[in-house]
C-alpha cells in the first residue's frame, strides 16, 4: 500500500538474478518456438501444403509443446519429473527434444543420485536419437526443421551417421553445460564453507584473544588485590583479639575490628568467585557463586552490621531471570555504598520491587549531614550502576535532592523471566 508522496515498495533485482530470469525467458521462447514450428511442419507435411492451417493435431502437439516450454521455469524443482515427461512427449507426438534436453541439464546440474541420473541420460539419449530420426526422414516438399536446414533435400535419405553425429552433438552440448553447472555449484558450495570456515575461526581467535586478556586481567587482580585483603583480614583480627583481651571499657572497638575482619574475608570469596567468572564466564560452577537477590538478607545485614540503618521494602517475583538478578544484587550493592559514602551514619531508604507488569525497580535514599556539599560527583560506582542497567535496557539515575537535602539513587530495568527460579527469593 502506498500513500501520498510515499514511494511504492519494491525488491530490488540483483544481478544474479537479472541474469538467471534472463536465462529462463531466452529457453521458454527457444523451447516454444521449437514447439510451434515442429507442429507447423508435421502439418504442413500431413497436408502437402506448407500454407495448410493447423488442424487438431496440430494445435494438440504445439499446446503440449508450450507447456512444456513453459514448465522449464520449474527446472530447478522437479527436473527428474520433468525430463521424464519431455522425454516421452517426443515418442508421442511430433516434437524435438528441446524441453528433454534442457531438463537433463538441470537434472546433471542438481542431482546426485546416480541411478536418477543414469534413467533421465537413458531417457534423454532414446527421444533425442528417435526426434532426429524422425525429423530426418524422407517427406513431401521436405517439411522438416532438419531438411530446411540442411542441403540434404529432395527426398534424398540422411545418412546414419549424420543423424548419430547430430544426436551426438546435442547430447553432448547438454551433458557439457549440464557438468559445468554442476562444477560451478560445488565450487560455490566449497567457497561458501570455506569462508564459513574462515569466520568461526576468526571469532573462535577473537574468543582465545579475549580469554587470555581476561587471564591476564585475572591474575594481575589476584596479585594485587588478594595479596592486599588477606593483610586488611590478618591485621583485623590481630588488633580484634587485642582489643578483646586488652579490657578496653569500648568494646565498639572490637565489633568494628570483628565487622572489619569478616568484610576482608567476605571481599576475598567475592574476589575468588568474580576471578572464576572472568575465567570462565559460560561455568555453571562460576555463575552459581555470583551472589543473587537470594542473598540480599545477608547484604542488608553487613550493611547494618557496619553501622547503616537500613529500612528496606523489597518484593521480588520467584520467576525473575537469575541474571537480571545478579545484576540488580550487583545495583543494590553499590547504592548502598554510595549512600555510606554521602551520608555516614545516615539513616538508608531501600525500595526494591520486581514484577512482570512494573519491571525491576531499585530506589535508594537517604539524608545527607547539615553541612555537607551538595554537588554529586559521579564515580566509577554510578558509572557501573549505568552500565549494569544499560546492559539489561534500563536507566539510572543519580542526584541530591535539595528540597529534602538528601541523596537519591533510582535504577529501572525491563523484566526478564527465568524457566525456573533458582533458589528463594526475599520478600
Amino acid at each position: 500500500m502506498t500513500g501520498v508522496g510515499a514511494a511504492p515498495y519494491f525488491v530490488p533485482m540483483t544481478a544474479q538474478r537479472a541474469l538467471q530470469a534472463t536465462r529462463t525467458t531466452l529457453l521458454v521462447l527457444a523451447c516454444a518456438l521449437s514447439a510451434v514450428m515442429a507442429a507447423g511442419f508435421d502439418n504442413a507435411g500431413r497436408h502437402n501444403n506448407g500454407n495448410a492451417v493447423l488442424d487438431d493435431f496440430a494445435t494438440a502437439s504445439a499446446l503440449a509443446g508450450l507447456a512444456l516450454a513453459i514448465a522449464v521455469i520449474w527446472r530447478w524443482r522437479w527436473p527428474v519429473a520433468l525430463n521424464l515427461i519431455a522425454c516421452v512427449v517426443p515418442l508421442l507426438l511430433p516434437l524435438d527434444a528441446l524441453p528433454a534436453l534442457v531438463f537433463l541439464v538441470a537434472v546433471l546440474a542438481s542431482q546426485t543420485n546416480r541411478w536418477w541420473l543414469g534413467v533421465c541420460g537413458a531417457a534423454t539419449t532414446v527421444a533425442v536419437f528417435y526426434s532426429v530420426w524422425r525429423d530426418t526422414r524422407p517427406l513431401v516438399n521436405d517439411q522438416s526443421l532438419w531438411r530446411t536446414t540442411s542441403l540434404i533435400r529432395n527426398g534424398q535419405t540422411f545418412p546414419w551417421w549424420l543423424v548419430a553425429l547430430i544426436s551426438v552433438i546435442l547430447l553432448g552440448a547438454a551433458v557439457a553445460i549440464g557438468l559445468l553447472l554442476r562444477s560451478r555449484r560445488a565450487l560455490r558450495s566449497v567457497q561458501s564453507t570455506s569462508a564459513r570456515q574462515e569466520n568461526q575461526l576468526a571469532e573462535l581467535g577473537q574468543e582465545v584473544s579475549r580469554q587470555a586478556e581476561r587471564e591476564r586481567i585475572a591474575r594481575e587482580v589476584h596479585d594485587a588485590m588478594g595479596h592486599r585483603l588477606s593483610l586488611l583480614s590478618l591485621h583485623a583480627g590481630a588488633l580484634e583479639l587485642k582489643a578483646s583481651g586488652a579490657g578496653t571499657d569500648d568494646p565498639g572497638i572490637a565489633q568494628s575490628a570483628r565487622v572489619v575482619r569478616e568484610a576482608a574475608a567476605q571481599s576475598i570469596d567475592d574476589l575468588h568467585s568474580l576471578l572464576s567468572v572472568l575465567r570462565q564466564p559460560d561455568s555453571p560452577d562460576a555463575a552459581a557463586a555470583v551472589p543473587t537477590l537470594a542473598d540480599l538478607r545477608t547484604l542488608l545485614e553487613e550493611s547494618m552490621a557496619a553501622g547503616s540503618i537500613v529500612a528496606a521494602t523489597v518484593f521480588v517475583d520467584p520467576a525473575i531471570d537469575p541474571a537480571l538478578s545478579a545484576a540488580a544484587y550487583r545495583i543494590t550493592q553499590e547504592m548502598l555504598t554510595n549512600a555510606r559514602r554521602h551520608a555516614p551514619g545516615s539513616p538508608i531508604r531501600l525500595d526494591l520491587s520486581a514484577d512482570p507488569g512494573e519491571g525491576l525497580r531499585i530506589g535508594v535514599a537517604n539524608r545527607l549531614p547539615d553541612g555537607a556539599v551538595a554537588p554529586l560527583q559521579p564515580g566509577g560506582g554510578l558509572t557501573g550502576i549505568s552500565e549494569r542497567a544499560a546492559q539489561f535496557g534500563g536507566q539510572s539515575w543519580a542526584w541530591i535532592d535539595e528540597d529534602e537535602h538528601a541523596f537519591r539513587a533510582l535504577a529501572q530495568l525491563p523484566w526478564r523471566a527465568s524457566v525456573a527460579t533458582d533458589g528463594a527469593v526475599p520478600r
